[in-house]
């Protein structure tokens, strides 16, 4: 059961959000008349469909970001920031600043933090939106942070998705 399962008594039960959970008892009413070596056959097949799904959404999202970066360049070379699709919406080019911590001692000096016992770890989200917050109000970046932009085509309106 492995090196948790003594814990059971000790922890609550984790449950999912209700309309999960609603979806979940509605899928097992599908199963119910299966044996336990056919659910187990099951799990299995839905576990390899799931790394296949999974394989499908990776080479999708490169076809996505190849796609992207074509109508970026195309957008650049014809200095425009976005144009409209005749089948309705709009192509826009996004840019996006990406903060990078190169300095970990220059970060935690800037926000204040002297020799800790334990090393603060700043979320990402947390350093992306002090990073945007300071760029947009025109203040110098944290020490020990660099920031470099992506640009991404983004579709607006019409049937998007």
């Amino acid at each position: 059961m492995g090196k948790w399962a003594k814990l059971k008594d000790s922890l609550q039960r984790f449950m999912p959000e209700p309309t999960f959970q609603e979806q979940i008892l509605t899928a097992k009413k599908s199963w119910k008349a299966l044996k336990p070596n056919e659910l187990g056959e099951a799990l299995k097949a839905q576990k390899i469909r799931k790394m296949q799904l999974e394989d499908e959404v990776k080479d999708t999202n490169v076809q996505i970001e190849a796609l992207s970066e074509m109508l970026i360049e195309w957008m650049n070379l014809q200095e425009i920031d976005s144009f409209r699709l005749a089948t309705g919406g709009v192509i826009t080019n996004v840019v996006t600043p990406y903060p990078t911590v190169v300095d970990e001692d220059k970060l935690l000096a800037w926000l204040g933090q002297e020799e800790p016992t334990e090393r603060l770890k700043l979320p990402w989200p947390t350093l992306a939106r002090i990073v945007r917050e300071r760029l947009e109000q025109g203040h110098p970046l944290p020490e020990g942070v660099d920031v470099f932009y992506k640009e991404a085509a983004q579709v607006y309106g019409g049937k998007n998705g």
